[in-house]
């Protein structure tokens, strides 16, 4: 099946993507959960409420890939991303309602992130975001940063 990983020592050999989810706002972290959840290949191992936090479940969980809002207080995503990467690089996705032009999606995406998606702001673009955002996981966890991938490319 297209995603899924074989790993050895697990039974079965089939393991789900681990996928860390950091939002501030509950509501949203609701939502984008239950919208990964829906896809039998990823599994939320964890939810970060902002990029400090994220620093931290990232040591105990090690997620495959991690999603990541950029307007959060107390340590937004751009900054997460940037210290995440001087760690341990993992890949990270953008979800973000910013513009990938504001000065904080730059400094993510130079930061290291591997792509960005916005966040849909009508209730009828969710579905479409939302299958993007899970191929997007799903392409990442197999692979960290090829030569010559641009971000926003699929």
């Amino acid at each position: 099946m297209l995603g899924e990983r074989h790993l050895p020592g697990f039974e079965g050999g089939l393991s789900k993507i681990r996928v860390l989810l950091v939002e501030d706002c509950p509501s949203m972290r609701t939502a984008v959960s239950a919208l990964l959840s829906q896809d039998d290949r990823i599994e939320i191992a964890g939810i970060a409420h902002d990029g400090a936090h994220a620093l931290e479940l990232v040591e105990v969980l090690s997620p495959d890939v991690i999603v990541t809002d950029l307007e959060m207080p107390n340590m937004h995503g751009a900054d997460f991303v940037v210290q995440q990467m001087s760690r341990r690089a993992i890949p990270i996705i953008v979800f973000s309602a910013l513009e990938m032009n504001d000065p904080l999606a730059e400094l993510a995406m130079s930061g290291g992130a591997v792509d960005f998606l916005r966040k849909p702001i009508k209730i009828e673009e969710v579905l479409g975001q939302q299958q993007l955002l899970q191929a997007k996981i799903l392409r990442f966890s197999s692979c960290s940063h090829q030569a010559g991938e641009q971000p926003g490319e699929l």
